[in-house]
Protein backbone atom coordinates (compact mmCIF):
# COMPACT_ATOMS: atom_id res chain seq x y z
CA UNK A 1 0.00 0.00 0.00
CA UNK A 2 1.51 3.53 -0.82
CA UNK A 3 1.49 6.70 1.08
CA UNK A 4 2.92 8.61 -1.83
CA UNK A 5 0.53 11.15 -3.09
CA UNK A 6 0.14 13.73 -6.38
CA UNK A 7 0.62 17.36 -6.08
CA UNK A 8 -1.80 19.35 -8.32
CA UNK A 9 -1.52 23.37 -9.05
CA UNK A 10 -4.92 24.65 -9.19
CA UNK A 11 -3.21 28.10 -9.85
CA UNK A 12 0.16 29.47 -9.82
CA UNK A 13 -0.01 29.90 -5.81
CA UNK A 14 -2.34 27.28 -4.84
CA UNK A 15 -1.93 23.35 -4.83
CA UNK A 16 -4.11 20.73 -3.35
CA UNK A 17 -2.47 17.09 -2.76
CA UNK A 18 -4.22 14.10 -3.92
CA UNK A 19 -4.11 10.60 -4.35
CA UNK A 20 -4.70 9.76 -7.45
CA UNK A 21 -5.36 11.60 -11.19
CA UNK A 22 -8.83 11.11 -10.85
CA UNK A 23 -9.21 12.63 -7.38
CA UNK A 24 -6.41 15.85 -9.12
CA UNK A 25 -8.90 16.09 -11.95
CA UNK A 26 -11.85 16.87 -9.73
CA UNK A 27 -9.87 18.79 -7.57
CA UNK A 28 -9.49 21.48 -10.32
CA UNK A 29 -12.89 21.21 -11.85
CA UNK A 30 -14.03 21.72 -8.19
CA UNK A 31 -11.66 25.14 -7.95
CA UNK A 32 -13.02 25.66 -11.20
CA UNK A 33 -16.70 25.79 -10.57
CA UNK A 34 -16.33 27.45 -6.90
CA UNK A 35 -14.46 30.45 -8.50
CA UNK A 36 -16.82 30.97 -11.68
CA UNK A 37 -13.48 30.80 -13.86
CA UNK A 38 -13.65 30.52 -17.50
CA UNK A 39 -11.02 28.54 -19.78
CA UNK A 40 -9.21 31.97 -20.11
CA UNK A 41 -9.27 32.81 -16.40
CA UNK A 42 -7.94 29.05 -15.44
CA UNK A 43 -4.86 28.87 -17.67
CA UNK A 44 -1.63 30.02 -16.04
CA UNK A 45 1.59 28.68 -15.55
CA UNK A 46 0.88 26.10 -13.32
CA UNK A 47 -2.86 25.58 -13.33
CA UNK A 48 -3.41 21.84 -13.95
CA UNK A 49 0.13 20.77 -13.68
CA UNK A 50 0.14 17.54 -11.56
CA UNK A 51 3.32 16.53 -10.01
CA UNK A 52 4.76 12.77 -9.30
CA UNK A 53 6.38 11.92 -5.67
CA UNK A 54 9.54 10.95 -7.52
CA UNK A 55 9.30 11.73 -11.72
CA UNK A 56 8.15 15.39 -11.27
CA UNK A 57 6.26 16.93 -13.50
CA UNK A 58 3.59 13.74 -14.87
CA UNK A 59 0.64 15.06 -15.75
CA UNK A 60 -1.55 18.56 -17.13
CA UNK A 61 -5.06 18.55 -16.42
CA UNK A 62 -6.89 20.66 -18.78
CA UNK A 63 -9.67 22.99 -18.42
CA UNK A 64 -12.54 20.63 -19.17
CA UNK A 65 -10.66 17.43 -16.48
CA UNK A 66 -8.99 15.43 -18.99
CA UNK A 67 -6.20 14.16 -17.81
CA UNK A 68 -3.00 14.34 -20.39
CA UNK A 69 0.64 12.89 -19.84
CA UNK A 70 2.88 15.65 -19.26
CA UNK A 71 4.89 17.09 -22.38
CA UNK A 72 6.65 20.59 -22.41
CA UNK A 73 4.98 20.40 -26.56
CA UNK A 74 1.39 20.27 -25.87
CA UNK A 75 0.62 18.89 -29.02
CA UNK A 76 2.27 16.03 -28.41
CA UNK A 77 0.37 15.05 -24.90
CA UNK A 78 -1.63 11.23 -24.80
CA UNK A 79 -4.56 11.00 -22.49
CA UNK A 80 -4.34 8.92 -19.62
CA UNK A 81 -6.41 5.69 -19.70
CA UNK A 82 -9.18 5.54 -16.84
CA UNK A 83 -7.53 2.83 -15.54
CA UNK A 84 -4.35 5.01 -15.03
CA UNK A 85 -6.58 7.85 -13.47
CA UNK A 86 -7.84 6.08 -10.80
CA UNK A 87 -4.19 4.32 -9.70
CA UNK A 88 -2.02 5.88 -6.90
CA UNK A 89 1.28 7.03 -7.81
CA UNK A 90 4.06 4.17 -8.60
CA UNK A 91 7.52 4.33 -7.27
CA UNK A 92 10.36 2.75 -8.91
CA UNK A 93 12.64 1.66 -6.43
CA UNK A 94 16.40 1.20 -7.91
CA UNK A 95 19.32 -0.64 -6.79
CA UNK A 96 22.16 0.99 -6.52
CA UNK A 97 25.33 -1.45 -7.17
CA UNK A 98 28.55 -1.46 -5.79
Amino acid sequence: MSNYSFIVYLSENTFVIKTTLKECSQAVKDYIDENMLGAREFYDDKAGLVLHPTEGKYAKISYNGRIWHYSDDMFDRKEFTEEQANQKPIIKLQTIKD
